[in-house]
């Protein structure tokens, strides 16, 4: 059974309670030229105060295994990041992420756990010694019944075992996720049971009451060839996190900046080589994560072009399962971007939003605000999506 390419990047959640962030790689974007312009403006007595401003720039993560810029995606100018692609060539999907976005003043933050795959043995062949170790690159666990149950037993214990008083909410099912992902995963003769949710959780942090909503997509396969045999993994397991107060303001800001994380070419085919060297036989080759790009081809042109259908492909499929995770939050807005040729999911309650070749966005409530105005950029208004 095949391993999801996409699965390597969306493994988002809040702020890291205390845990180092493995594989930090460099980090780099441009900043972004944006806001509302307000000088001159007199006093007045105003039911609701004016929304502030909200600036987003590209973010560029760099990954020194293969060389290069593995995923692009939008942050706010002043928040921080760290971490990167996590080489894991223990395990069958080599690759995952560890990385966080969040703002150093606010609390709000989003993460990316790594992805580790999963087997079982109905028949118990696999002994009950062998629970916890890996088995020909899975880790030897029964698949969880559900997304609470995999929030329970996994990822509190694995990311916030450290958290005294946490308590684990209800989980909400996330079903039109579900049936996105299952069209995208499905292959001839295996069978895959796809669900999709959100957990909250909420503890207490130097005094302050905070919010997480961890998302999880768990996909769980048989084949009739070995029919005791199940494999499962995650698609998607993120989450965000701010003070209680703020968290489902800050919902539509946080799924915006997950769906627009973007897969770059040159490294999808980097790590579509390691995965075909190991699928060979051909890892000794290999000694570490360091190694991957002395035995990768990233500039060569043929190699490149016989990938992009197959990450074109993907990549179509991800946006629509980001579509599917930003209806499911309300306060997201979808526009049409007539630079990137592509829908593009924003946080919503603007009344305009522009974006320039950069890939840098303006969002502003101001009437006649112009962000061309003083600008060396070409700003192009968005339309929403039909």
């Amino acid at each position: 059974m095949k391993c999801s390419h996409i699965t390597l990047l969306l493994v988002l959640a809040s702020a890291a309670t205390g845990l180092p962030v493995a594989g930090c790689n460099r980090v780099a974007g441009g900043d972004l030229i944006a806001g509302a312009q307000v000088g001159g403006a007199t006093k007045e007595k105003v039911a609701i105060p004016a929304r502030a401003p909200l600036r987003l720039r590209r973010l560029e993560v760099h990954d020194p295994g293969v060389g290069c810029t593995a995923f692009t995606m939008l942050v706010p100018v002043d928040w921080k990041t760290e971490g990167g692609v996590q080489w894991q060539m223990q395990y069958a999907n080599l690759a995952s992420a560890r990385f966080r976005a969040f703002d150093p003043r606010g609390g709000a933050a989003l993460e990316m756990f790594p992805v580790v795959p999963g087997c079982w043995d109905d028949g118990g062949s696999l002994g009950p010694s062998a629970r916890g170790q890996n088995y020909m690159g899975s880790v030897v666990y029964p698949p969880p019944t559900d997304v609470l149950q995999y929030v329970r037993e996994l990822f509190v214990p694995g990311y916030r075992a450290n958290i005294r008083g946490l308590k684990i909410g209800a989980a909400t099912a996330l079903p039109e996720v579900a049936r996105a992902v299952e069209q995208n995963v499905q292959e001839p003769g295996v069978t895959k049971r796809v669900s999709a949710g959100k957990v909250r959780l909420e503890y207490e942090e130097d005094g302050k009451a905070i919010a997480e909503d961890v998302y999880i997509t768990m996909v769980i396969a048989r084949s009739p060839i070995v029919p005791t045999m199940t494999q499962w993994s995650l698609e998607h397991q993120y989450s965000f996190r701010a003070p209680k107060a703020d968290i489902d303001r800050l919902a539509p800001l946080l799924q915006a900046m997950s769906s627009s994380i973007r897969i770059e070419l040159p490294w999808y085919a980097g790590y579509s080589q390691v995965l075909d060297m190991s699928r060979k036989g051909q890892m000794q080759a290999i000694r570490d994560a360091g190694e991957i790009s002395k035995r990768t081809s990233r500039n060569n042109d043929a190699i490149l072009a016989s990938m992009r259908s197959s990450w074109e492909a993907r990549q179509s499929s991800q946006d629509r399962m980001s579509r599917e995770f930003s209806e499911s939050i309300r306060g997201v807005e979808t526009y049409d971007d007539p630079i990137a040729g592509r829908e593009i999911q924003l946080p919503g309650g603007y009344d305009d939003a522009w974006v320039n070749a950069r890939g840098e966005y303006v969002l502003s409530s101001e009437a006649g605000y112009d962000p061309n105005v003083g600008s060396t950029q070409d700003w192009r208004r968005l339309q929403p999506a039909r």
